[in-house]
């Protein structure tokens, strides 16, 4: 009896939890502004200019394929122009963004170029722009590639050494090795993985937390 009470309560936390997720997921999502429409941004050059203007609100995949810009120019703005990511070093959007209490922030996504395994979608580039959720001694980026037979686009994170630039996949089946072998030294983050608000849906957090750990152990990180 004691055993089936035990799962029950399990079952509901369980549940609980997904239904968070969910809900927290999906009121994210829907602050997104539609295709097509504009936003401020700006564009960073190769040559490391960086340039403000509007940006066209693309969908998932295509923001990581394309970015179309239209700079400022006086009182005005100049013809829109359309940039693949070889093309810059990056670009970013100011987009409203719900901040778990209720009210809408705006606040900035930035978009890096960088190399990936795999092309977001068949036959394009594998050089993308790769938004990134976190930075420090490992950067942290969210990527979609375009799923073959399912309604909805495949998601992970993509996990990169500042230094060497090595990346390795995070994906939900990969996350529990990846976290073990990453958190070595910092005892107090990997003891609080599994609880909701350290998992693999806010990994994002989790890779904040290290970097802040790994330079407040490191000598003269300042």
């Amino acid at each position: 009896m004691k055993y089936q009470i035990a799962t029950m309560k399990y079952l509901k936390t369980r549940l609980l939890y997904f239904l968070l997720i969910f809900f927290s997921v999906n009121i994210a999502t829907a602050q997104r502004p539609g295709k097509g429409q504009k936003v401020q941004g700006f564009i960073i050059t190769n040559k490391s200019d960086t340039i403000h203007g509007i940006i066209e609100v693309e969908d998932y995949i295509l923001a990581e394929t394309r970015v179309k810009f239209t700079k400022r120019r006086g009182k005005g703005y100049t013809k829109t122009k359309t940039y693949k990511a070889k093309d810059l070093q990056g670009y970013a959007v100011k987009i409203p963004v719900n901040n778990n209490s209720n009210q809408i922030i705006e606040k900035w996504i930035p978009y890096v170029s960088r190399d990936v395994k795999e092309a977001p979608k068949p036959f394009t580039s594998k050089t993308v722009f790769l938004e990134r959720k976190e930075m420090g001694i490992f950067n942290l980026y969210l990527y979609h590639v375009q799923a073959n037979t399912e309604a909805r686009n495949n998601l992970y994170f993509i996990l990169e050494n500042a230094n060497t630039k090595s990346q390795v996949e995070v994906t939900k089946e990969n996350f529990d090795e990846i976290y073990s072998n990453l958190l070595d030294n910092c005892e107090g983050i990997r003891s609080r993985i599994g609880r909701a608000d350290l998992s693999y849906f806010n990994f994002d957090k989790i890779i904040y937390l290290y970097n802040r750990c790994t330079a407040e152990a490191t000598p003269n990180a300042h």
